[in-house]
C-alpha cells in the first residue's frame, strides 16, 4: 500500500492558482492596446444604452416586447435576451442614423463580440421568444451581422467600388508564386519543427499565418469557392485518411460544403449530399503546380492547429479560425471579409502581384 500523507498541504493553493491565470491571460492574451480601445467602445455604448433607457422610461411602452429593466442592462459582461437588439439598434443609431464609417460599425461589433465571448457565451446566437432565453453570443445574431454587413456595402459602393473596379481572378501561375514566396519566408520545415514544440512563440506566429493562408489558397483555388463558403466551414465537414483500391489514387481527404451558395434552392431538382462532396488527393507529381496541391497544405495546416490547441478539432470547430497576433486560435470565430482581404493583399504584394485581387479572385 502507498503510505498515508499526514502533512503538508494537500493541494495548491487555490488564490495562488487564479493569479497564475490572470497573469498568464494578461500576458498572452488581447494586447492592452487593443483590449483598452475595446473597453473604450463599451463604456460608451453603455451611456449611450442609459440615455437611451431613460428616455425611453418617460415616454409609453413601445411595445416591442423588451422590458426597459431588463434592455438597462443589455451591455452587461452578462448579456441577456435583449442584448441582441440593442446591440443592432446602437449600429443603426452611430453608422446610420450619426453617419460615421463602418470601422466604427466593425469595432463596436467586435468590441462586443469579444466581451460575451470571454464571458463564456460562445457560437452561433438563437433565441427562444416564448422563453426570453438564448443561447450562443448575442454578437453573432444573423440581424446584428447584417446590419454590419450593410454599413460595410453602403461605404464600399460609396467609395472606391463606385468605380467599379472588379475583383481579378487569381491564374495557377500567381497562385504559385504566393505560395513560393510563402514556403521562401515559412519552410514546410520549419511547420513541422513547430508541430515538433521546436519554436519559440514569435515563431509559431509566423508558422500559424503562412500555414493557415497556404490552406485557405489552395482550397479556394481547387474547389473553385467563395470566401465565405471557407471560413464556414467546420470539422465535421472533412472525413480524413480516405483511401481507394488504385495505384494512382492512393490517399485523400473529403470536403463537404455545406454552405456552398444557391445549392439547396435548386427546386428543379432533388440534391443530394455528395453532389456537394469532394474529393481532396495527394498530388502524384513533383511537377504538379503548388497551387493544386490542397491535400498536402491542408493536411500540414490541421496537424499545426491540432499541435497548438492541444487536442484534435471538435465536430463544430472552424477549419478556418480567426488567429489573434498574439497566436490565439478563436476555434468559434470566423475570419471576416476584411481579414481576409488584408491577408489576400498582403501575401499577393510579397510575391510581386500588383492586380486588383480581392476575396472574390478565387472564384473568378
Amino acid at each position: 500500500m502507498s503510505p498515508v500523507r499526514t502533512s503538508g498541504p494537500l493541494g495548491t493553493d487555490w488564490g495562488n492558482l487564479e493569479d497564475i491565470r490572470a497573469k498568464t491571460k494578461k500576458r498572452f492574451g488581447k494586447s492592452q492596446n487593443t483590449q483598452g480601445q475595446y473597453d473604450s467602445v463599451i463604456r460608451r455604448a453603455q451611456v449611450w444604452l442609459a440615455e437611451t433607457c431613460k428616455a425611453r422610461s418617460s415616454s409609453p411602452e413601445p411595445g416591442d416586447g423588451l422590458d426597459t429593466k431588463t434592455l438597462k442592462l443589455a451591455f452587461n459582461e452578462t448579456p441577456n435576451y435583449a442584448s441582441a437588439k440593442a446591440l443592432e439598434l446602437y449600429l443603426v443609431d452611430q453608422c446610420i442614423v450619426k453617419e460615421r464609417k463602418h470601422q466604427t460599425g466593425d469595432k463596436i461589433h467586435s468590441a462586443f463580440n469579444d466581451l460575451w465571448r470571454r464571458a463564456g457565451f460562445i457560437g452561433d446566437y438563437s433565441y427562444d421568444k416564448e422563453k426570453k432565453t438564448f443561447k450562443g453570443n448575442p454578437a453573432q445574431q444573423y440581424e446584428v451581422k447584417e446590419i454590419v454587413k450593410n454599413i460595410q456595402k453602403r461605404d464600399k459602393e460609396g467609395g472606391e467600388a463606385a468605380k467599379r473596379n472588379h475583383a481579378e481572378a487569381f491564374l495557377v501561375e500567381e497562385v504559385d508564386a504566393i505560395l513560393a514566396k510563402s514556403r521562401a519566408v515559412c519552410p514546410d520545415e520549419l511547420v513541422e519543427m513547430a508541430i515538433q514544440g521546436k519554436l519559440t512563440r514569435d515563431q509559431m506566429g509566423k508558422c500559424l499565418e503562412h500555414a493557415l493562408m497556404r490552406a485557405f489558397f489552395t482550397m479556394g483555388f481547387v474547389l473553385w469557392t467563395r470566401n465565405f463558403e471557407l471560413c464556414q466551414l467546420r470539422r465535421r465537414n472533412f472525413a480524413w485518411n480516405c483511401r481507394k483500391r488504385t495505384a494512382l489514387f492512393s490517399q485523400f481527404f473529403t470536403v463537404f460544403l455545406e454552405n456552398r451558395k444557391g445549392w439547396q434552392n435548386k427546386s428543379e431538382y432533388e440534391c443530394s449530399l455528395e453532389s456537394n462532396t469532394y474529393e481532396i488527393h495527394q498530388c502524384t507529381s513533383s511537377n504538379e503546380h503548388a497551387a493544386l496541391d490542397a491535400y498536402q497544405a491542408m493536411t500540414l495546416w490541421i496537424r499545426l492547429y491540432e499541435f497548438w490547441i492541444g487536442r484534435p478539432l471538435l465536430p463544430d470547430e472552424l477549419v478556418f479560425p480567426v488567429v489573434s497576433v498574439n497566436g490565439v486560435i478563436h476555434t468559434q470565430e470566423q475570419l471576416s471579409q476584411n481579414a481576409i482581404q488584408a491577408l489576400i493583399t498582403k501575401f499577393a504584394s510579397a510575391a510581386g502581384l500588383m492586380r486588383n485581387f480581392t476575396t472574390h479572385s478565387l472564384r473568378r
